[in-house]
């Protein structure tokens, strides 16, 4: 039965049948089981491909999670992810050029059964398969671009701001470099503050991202963007944080695991306890280096939309200190002797 089912379900009963291995097996125990046989095409853990009983076309294949989900937006992305290669192989199979994909939501979208289900429907000829009267059934009107530009703008949605972080960003002072990348998703993309672009990486892994200072730095915490929803298996969920004085002599301090991450992401770059006890101590280093050791899924290349480096809260002096010097500027300069 799919992972997610419904026993009333026609669909989930057609998964269940999908067990026995011929057709006249299914229809045998179909009425002890409760299950409901099917032609089967192809199947894999999370989907069933199999022939329509009322074909508008010879080979007009109808494609299913192995999860009870009304409508495409109710699906989990990893069963979505399995029926695209699906579609692909099952359209080639039918063995025409030419077909129609459809898959339809909700009553009103002419949706018949409440379970997700897509239709490859050959047309080899004008009178097979799925036939359309595009006046009819695809009304168009013209639509002015400003009407587009708010539509898109709608769609979109607003923009969330960066989080509010009370440790100082010390990102701009870095001579940024990244180990690879595609022309266009360079490391300017890391800083940029535009959360729909992202640090492309095109080499083979780990893929670094190198941030180094004219003078050593206190460095508390690394905020990270990423997109598990957006990026799939380019997401990472492993990095290595290195720091020292020069690319040469970069020591590991820290290890991160990331588990479907969205969104900015906030984590001390040491491990280290500090001396007051109530928290993790900065590293001090010309050089930091963050690593995606792995992706998603084991994705090859990475995507990163976003990065900066934190120094730690800056201490209010007090009225009698005539120095108070607690800038950034600073405070790069306060281990220089």
């Amino acid at each position: 039965m799919a992972a997610n089912e419904d026993a009333s379900c026609l669909f989930c009963r057609i998964v269940k049948g999908s067990c026995f291995q011929t057709f006249s097996t299914k229809f045998a125990l179909s009425m002890s089981t409760g299950t409901v046989p099917c032609h089967k095409v192809y199947e894999t853990e999370h989907s069933l491909a199999f022939l329509d009983i009322m074909p508008t076309a010879e080979g007009h294949t109808q494609v299913i999670p192995k999860y009870h989900a009304e409508t495409l937006a109710d699906l989990p992305d990893e069963y979505l992810r399995d029926i695209g290669p699906i579609l692909k192989k099952v359209a080639l199979a039918t063995g025409v050029e030419q077909y129609n994909i459809i898959q339809n939501n909700g009553k009103l979208a002419f949706q018949h059964i409440p379970h997700v289900h897509f239709h490859v429907v050959p047309k080899p000829t004008e009178k097979e398969g799925l036939i359309l009267d595009a006046a009819q059934n695809w009304p168009m009107k013209k639509v002015e671009n400003e009407a587009l530009a708010a539509t898109c703008e709608k769609m979109k949605g607003p923009t969330e701001p960066p989080p509010y972080l009370p440790w100082p960003d010390i990102s701009s002072r870095a001579k940024w470099s990244v180990s690879s990348y595609k022309f266009g998703f360079g490391a300017e993309c890391l800083r940029d503050g535009d959360p729909d672009t992202f640090w492309h990486s095109d080499g083979p892994q780990p893929h670094f991202i190198t941030a180094e200072f004219p003078r050593k730095v206190a460095i508390q915490k690394i905020s990270i963007h990423l997109s598990y929803p957006q990026d799939d298996s380019y997401t990472p969920s492993a990095l290595a944080i290195r720091a020292g004085t020069g690319p040469s002599d970069l020591q590991d301090v820290r290890v991160v695991t990331l588990d479907k991450p969205e969104g900015w992401i906030t984590f001390d770059v040491s491990s280290e306890p500090n001396e007051e006890g109530d928290g993790l101590a900065p590293v001090y280093a010309y050089v930091l280096q963050i690593i995606i050791a792995a992706n998603h899924m084991s994705g090859k290349d990475t995507h990163v939309r976003g990065l900066k480096i934190l120094g730690p809260v800056e201490e209010h002096a007090s009225d009698d200190d005539p120095f108070a010097f607690i800038t950034p500027a600073f405070k790069m300069y306060e281990t220089v002797r």
